[in-house]
């Protein structure tokens, strides 16, 4: 014998509900990593597409690409130069840029971008003059680190030595 429950009361169905969904915000194009002398100047800049709605933006930096990532507080704007501070400083340092939609509440994170500062080139042995004959020759020799990304050497003569300089040789 086969036993068939009836409920008793009628089933209940709730509103339809609708889901949106909208792909998270991409970027088109981002600054990349960038070398600067302590007190040069960088702009970092993010280009963001899709999603839905305004784009608002708000960089980030840390020990290295990995995190842990601290806000910026008022770095709000799709470019970004780093303080004073920073550009004064040489190291290297690490950002990115969180950009969300208010509309959709997305979020994309740019890649992570490094801003590297080195020291001002400097001499650290300069060029040795010394009297010769008329038709023999002297060789110099200068060294020097620092800046970025290689140094450029640019060899200048005068007859004073303060000024009317004019260019030898150029090498790197």
């Amino acid at each position: 014998m086969i036993s068939v429950h009836t409920p008793t009361c009628a089933d209940l169905v709730t509103n339809t509900a609708h889901v949106h969904v909208v792909a998270d915000p991409s970027f088109t194009a981002q600054t990349g990593d960038q070398s600067i002398c302590v007190g040069g100047t960088y702009t970092f800049s993010v280009t963001p597409t899709g999603g839905v709605g305004a784009f608002l933006y708000q960089w980030e930096n840390a020990p290295g690409c990995a995190g842990p990532w601290t806000v910026i507080s008022g770095a709000n704007a799709n470019t970004y130069i780093p303080s004073s501070g920073v550009r004064n400083s040489a190291g290297t340092y690490y950002y990115h840029c969180v950009v969300t939609q208010a509309a959709s509440g997305c979020s994309s994170t740019s890649n992570c971008m490094t801003l590297t500062v080195v020291p001002d080139p400097a001499i650290s042995i300069q060029p040795v003059g010394s009297t010769i004959c008329s038709g023999d020759t002297w060789g110099m020799s200068v060294t020097a680190s620092g800046g970025t990304p290689l140094l450029n050497y640019q060899w200048q003569y005068s007859t004073s030595g303060c000024s009317g300089w004019t260019t030898l040789v150029e090498q790197q």
